[in-house]
């Protein structure tokens, strides 16, 4: 062992001990410390990993949220790690620990096949979440999760249709930063569908729809303003699932709002069609 990982040995020895801190400050500002470090080695990430597993039982809220925090920073998708957070997504005493548990999960790298569906579910099941935050977050977790599977060749046709009909069904959430996230989440795992040669109508289809018909949003100048930049994401798609698309981002020119025709001049211009034409 040389003199670099003698000294990163102690250091994480060092705050796993402080883990156990009287004072929760102590404790809390320990996990999300132990969240920076994932360039340690196997062994000494287990030890850590372990010992956040268990904050994730501390008394106070944001221990409990840093730790959650740290876990997905580290993005180690092991059985007890994924089990861990999917139990935390129902702490009923602090919404942040909800919330970062479900953005945590969303960050996990290389889930195994079998557990996707364990994750995807308890992720859907978040989305109902009385607070807007879990939701907001459960949503964009959602959505890079799918986006992460279809870039990796590892996405299950019948998995993205469930993450696409949830993340549709929270476009109609009354709180604007979720149908915002869900918005967004849409455009990106559209946008990974078309670049990669996945652009199945049936999947693609009710997404465009979706969006299309979020522009109509009369009460949020911010969710019109992220469907028109998630529909600009898909200039790489089908001219004919495209077509509509051209129009309603055109129509969007002359939206009240400067952002929203500032971000639909910004999506057209991002199109193939006129790149190509």
């Amino acid at each position: 062992m040389n003199v670099e990982e003698k000294n990163e040995s102690k250091i994480i020895e060092s705050l796993i001990k402080a883990l156990g801190d009287p004072y929760w400050q102590v404790r809390a500002n320990t996990a999300e410390a132990l969240g920076k470090l994932g360039h340690a080695d196997q062994q000494l990430l287990t030890q850590v990993t372990e010992s956040l597993i268990k904050a994730l039982e501390d008394e106070e809220s944001d221990v409990r949220a840093n730790a959650a925090e740290a876990l997905g920073k580290l993005g180690h998708a092991e059985p007890k790690i994924i089990d861990a957070l999917i139990k935390t997504l129902g702490d009923q005493n602090a919404w942040r620990v909800r919330a970062s548990a479900a953005e945590a999960l969303g960050k996990l790298k290389h889930i195994e096949p079998q557990l996707l569906t364990q994750v995807t579910e308890s992720l859907i099941k978040a989305l109902e979440d009385e607070d807007e935050d879990v939701r907001t977050r459960a949503a964009k977790a959602l959505g890079k999760l799918a986006e992460t599977l279809v870039k990796l060749g590892h996405a299950d046709p019948q998995l993205l249709t469930t993450v696409i009909e949830s993340l549709i069904k929270a476009l109609d959430d009354k709180d604007e930063d979720v149908r915002a996230s869900a918005i967004e989440a849409l455009g990106k795992l559209a946008e990974a569908l078309v670049k990669l040669g996945h652009a199945d109508p049936q999947l693609l289809t009710p997404v465009i729809e979706s969006l299309i018909k979020a522009l109509g949003d009369q009460y949020s100048w911010l969710v019109r303003a992220y469907t028109v930049e998630a529909l600009g994401k898909l200039g790489h798609a089908d001219q004919q699932l495209l077509t509509p698309v051209i129009e309603f981002l055109i129509k969007a020119l002359g939206d009240p709002s400067w952002r929203v025709r500032a971000n639909a001049a910004e999506a057209l211009g991002n199109l193939k069609y006129l790149e190509e034409n």
